[in-house]
């Protein structure tokens, strides 16, 4: 055992507790803040809590419910806040309403208490999306680790779901970076001083092999028009993932998109190119 490796993480974890706090808590906004900016923008906004399975979902919807709907799913870390320059963006929220949610883990959703099944999020966040907005027919975009939760749900609700975004989604086993210190971070001893944001993230990436195997075989169900975007020098989610996927989903057409520039390539830095593309589609 690496006794010098764990003291440093050990004084490193502790180091981001106690002194930039800020930097983990920024991956997630309170409802308050989203209330203020949002009514600065004269925005027709909800922010909803819901009990469900043991948890305490948050949904925010902005956006006329009489509009073309796009519900979209977060990664890991990450919460609501990672799709702001949509819910905060009229030229967007004027004419497509957003749904936006804490995946189980982050946010407002059991922050720190991640749940590693694809599969269960999926079905999950489904029920709740109906129940809450009894939705015939939307959109759905998954960034990273919401990729396959989005696409779970294209392949299982083919009926309403008419388009489908993969952003930097990690689609395939084994396509993805794990790093060497994630196994450590795993140890009961260790993740005390992790940040809880942190927790889930890595909660997740040691399963993720095992929840995207139980899911392969539904992507040949989607049945929807696909565009993908990915980083061409994506060293997290690897590019791999959209040329695999696309392979397995059969029936859709898949439109591929790619881009100079890592993981962030196209959710922050092109987020121009993703709104473009969403007016065209869906008004």
């Amino acid at each position: 055992m690496n006794w010098s490796r764990i003291r440093f993480l050990l004084l490193l974890s502790l180091c981001l507790n106690s002194c930039s706090h800020w930097k983990w808590v920024k991956y997630r906004r309170s409802d308050n803040s989203y209330e203020r900016k949002l009514d600065k923008r004269n925005s027709d906004f909800q922010i909803q809590h819901y009990s469900y399975q043991g948890r305490n979902w948050r949904f925010i919807s902005v956006g006329d419910s009489t509009l073309p709907t796009l519900v979209v799913f977060h990664g890991a870390p990450g919460s609501i806040s990672t799709f702001d320059p949509l819910l905060f963006d009229t030229t967007i929220t004027n004419h497509i309403r957003v749904i936006a949610m804490d995946r189980p883990g982050y946010g407002y959703c059991g922050f720190g208490n991640a749940d590693t099944s694809v599969l269960q999020q999926a079905k999950d966040a489904l029920h709740l999306i109906h129940h809450l907005y009894s939705l015939d027919s939307y959109a759905v975009m998954g960034y990273s680790y919401g990729g396959p939760i989005a696409a779970s749900i294209a392949a299982i609700d083919t009926s309403a779901v008419k388009h489908l975004y993969l952003v930097s989604a990690a689609l395939i086993q084994g396509h993805e970076k794990i790093y060497g210190i994630s196994h450590l971070l795993d140890k009961r001893f260790v993740r005390v001083f992790v940040p809880s944001v942190v927790c889930s993230a890595n909660d997740e990436k040691l399963h993720h092999f095992e929840a995207l195997n139980s899911i392969m075989g539904q992507y040949s169900s989607i049945q929807c028009a696909i565009d993908i975007y990915h980083g061409e020098d994506d060293k997290l989610i690897y590019p791999t993932n959209s040329i695999e996927f696309e392979k397995l989903a059969v029936k859709a057409t898949v439109t591929e998109h790619y881009s100079q520039g890592g993981h962030h390539a196209f959710i922050w830095k092109q987020d121009l190119l993703l709104k473009n593309q969403l007016r065209t589609d869906l008004l």
